[in-house]
């Protein structure tokens, strides 16, 4: 739709669409790299997406003085990690832009003010020690607010309950402006550059449902796990995008993350998973598309996960209790009775695991 010039749009340097990290970072970007007007336009009431609810480790290579060569070999190790994850499907070009560039990003994060925990981990599905949070139990929300803060004293302007809902073009094909519905009113804006940064489709049963026939309605989302809410992830910014003809690529690559089965931990090294007869059916610290095959293949798709009071719980632990998916336990044969298995079984896997740990080998799936 071509953009009428005498409309009474509002103008911008930059208008960035979505409020999660990956939006509010574009936007404090933009202000300090001389854009004077930036808008960022959040379609619900709050700020943050779904970076806000996450659990908000990053990835990063640090450099730490090593030498050229060391940093090179480490730079495609990673690289090599990234694409087995992807199973060769990742652009191997952006591969390395995001491994290179992972510490100027952790380093620009903590000019903003956000503070880190001292030590590297390995994540679930991360294959290998490299991640960095800033807490165990709000992470996101701290990116959030440290993005948002520093938004605000670049003089970045923020409207909520302002959903985009189409993109205007000049008759070149240039995009010129787009138009938002802000508290019930239909605006215009008009903007040298737009970003959309609206996140993913996992919100949208029926985009989901095109590129994975699988994930029906059944399924919920790691932003409204309880069905207490909606998920704001719906594919705006790829529905704005595709009107204009944009390709979209890699559609099909929606990551499954075990969610019921009561993990309580990010980490590997402190969460056991068990099929409903108390054995052991993968390896913990694989990729999260292996790990959710196997899930896939068992009765009713369910798993046991075992973890032990030295663990440090992440956000959801609290909840969980509450809502009774997890319980505690003062004794094998107390958790063996709570989750219905042999107790001579689930006392052997978690001896047989212990083993694994002193001998450093895991000869079950050989690791």
């Amino acid at each position: 739709m071509t953009f009428a010039a005498e409309s009474t749009a509002e103008n911008y340097d930059v208008i960035v669409v979505g409020s999660g990290a990956a939006g509010l970072s574009a936007a404090v970007s933009a202000a300090q790299n001389g854009s004077k007007r930036v808008l960022v336009l959040e379609k619900t009431p709050t700020l943050g997406g779904h970076t806000i609810l996450s659990t908000g480790y990053m990835s990063v290579l640090v450099h730490d003085g090593a030498d050229e060569a060391t940093y090179t070999k480490a730079v495609e190790r990673i690289m090599e990690v990234f694409l087995k994850t992807g199973e060769g499907r990742g652009n191997p070009q952006l591969v390395r832009q995001l491994v290179e560039k992972s510490e100027d990003a952790h380093q620009w994060l903590s000019s903003l003010g956000l503070v880190w925990t001292p030590q590297s981990y390995q994540t679930l599905a991360g294959l290998t020690s490299r991640s960095f949070i800033p807490s165990l139990v709000r992470a996101g929300y701290d990116y959030i607010v440290t993005l948002n803060k520093a938004a605000r004293m670049h003089g970045v302007t923020t409207l909520l309950n302002a959903e985009a809902n189409l993109l205007y073009v000049t008759p070149q094909g240039a995009i010129s402006g787009i138009r938002a519905r802000v508290n019930g009113v239909e605006k215009m804006f008009t903007a040298k550059a737009i970003v959309l940064a609206t996140g993913g489709f996992g919100g949208n049963v029926a985009m989901r449902e095109h590129y994975d026939p699988r994930l029906d309605a059944t399924f919920t989302t790691t932003a409204d796990p309880y069905r207490e809410g909606a998920d704001p992830a719906t594919g705006d910014g790829i529905v704005l995008a595709r009107k204009l003809g944009a390709d979209l690529v890699d559609m099909d690559c929606i990551q499954i993350i075990p969610f019921w089965g009561g993990r309580l931990t990010d980490y590997v090294g402190a969460d056991i998973y068990l099929t409903g007869e108390g054995r052991r059916f993968v390896n913990e610290g694989d990729s999260w598309k292996h790990i959710a095959s196997k899930i896939w293949q068992l009765p009713n798709r369910e798993c046991w996960v075992v973890t032990d009071s030295q663990s440090s719980k992440g956000a959801s632990r609290s909840v969980k209790l509450m809502k009774d998916i997890v319980q505690k336990a003062d004794s094998i044969e107390e958790m063996a009775a709570g989750m219905q298995v042999s107790p001579r079984v689930l006392k052997e896997t978690l001896e047989r695991y212990n083993r694994f740990v002193r001998e450093g080998v895991d000869f079950d799936f050989g690791t």
